[in-house]
């Protein structure tokens, strides 16, 4: 995807495929309407795709959003592909110079180290200090739901974070990340969850990282995500970004959206609001 000066480019790591009820609890997979060709063409289930958002053009950066599932994911997560994804474009993760989290659940942290070393060995890593403190925090617990994706002793942040603690720079809230990057606060999902607006003066696009989990929940508002760990900031943050995109038509990505395209919203005479995929 180009985006004014700069070119994101959707990095697949994995995915997970399970029915709808256990993501958007009273909802089914009959639900999905339109949007039915998303679903596996054979289980039914929606299929969620889950990896990086690699972004060139900026100065001398090589920069990597959010860091996918790892190289050991567990059922129902499938995957561990980043690494392979990356060299196929000939990035080697050396190349990186900033990992950039959109927040710290386990599926978007997996490759920030690997056997008790940061895999992006060049990098420094950047996330908001809210979500920061929260996971890492001595005190912290997994929600009951992660243990059943995961192997903690292995995917738990306070694992997966620490060897890459002392390469950590935060924001906390909106502001520049740096040129051509800039943290919107999103939060509510997680403590710091955020949206990541890429692009120069001429052009710009939403990196949407987990605001939404799928198309329904920003076309609907009685699509409840039961992992948000606030739900009511969740939403007021939904909200907010709906209006964004539903006025602007801005283009945007979110992380697990099937294949991690880039779409917008358009809307017809009636003022009906149709999510569109840009061409690859």
């Amino acid at each position: 995807m180009r985006i004014g000066s700069l070119t994101v480019t959707s990095i697949i790591d994995g995915e997970i495929s399970i029915p709808t009820e256990g993501v958007w609890a009273g909802h089914s997979n009959e639900e999905w309407g339109e949007f039915s060709p998303l679903l596996c063409h054979l289980t039914g289930n929606p299929v969620q795709t889950v990896g990086s958002f690699l972004i060139e053009g900026i100065a001398d950066r090589l920069v990597l959003v959010d860091a996918g599932l790892g190289n050991n994911p567990t059922f129902p997560f499938s995957g561990g592909a980043l690494r392979s994804s990356l060299l196929a474009l000939g990035v080697h993760p050396d190349d990186i110079t900033d990992v950039v989290f959109t927040h710290l659940h386990l599926d978007h942290i997996g490759w920030a180290s690997l056997g008790g070393k940061p895999f992006f060995r060049n990098a420094t890593y950047r996330c908001d200090s809210r979500d920061w403190n929260h996971f890492m925090a001595a005190e912290y617990e997994l929600p009951e739901w992660e243990p059943f994706l995961s192997k903690p002793e292995f995917d738990a942040p306070q694992v997966r974070l620490a060897p890459i603690a002392d390469r950590m720079e935060f924001w906390e809230g909106d502001g520049e990340v740096f040129a051509g990057l800039e943290a919107l606060d999103a939060a509510g999902h997680t403590p710091g969850t955020t949206v990541l607006q890429v692009g120069d003066s001429r052009e710009s696009g939403l990196i949407i990282g987990d605001l939404v989990h799928g198309y329904t929940e920003l076309l609907s508002d009685d699509w409840a995500l039961g992992a948000h760990i606030d739900s009511p900031a969740a939403i007021e943050a939904i909200e907010k970004f709906r209006g964004v995109l539903f006025d602007t038509g801005v283009p945007f990505a979110a992380s697990h959206f099937p294949g991690m395209r880039w779409g917008r919203f358009v809307t017809d005479a009636v003022d009906h609001h149709r999510y569109e995929q840009l061409p690859v």
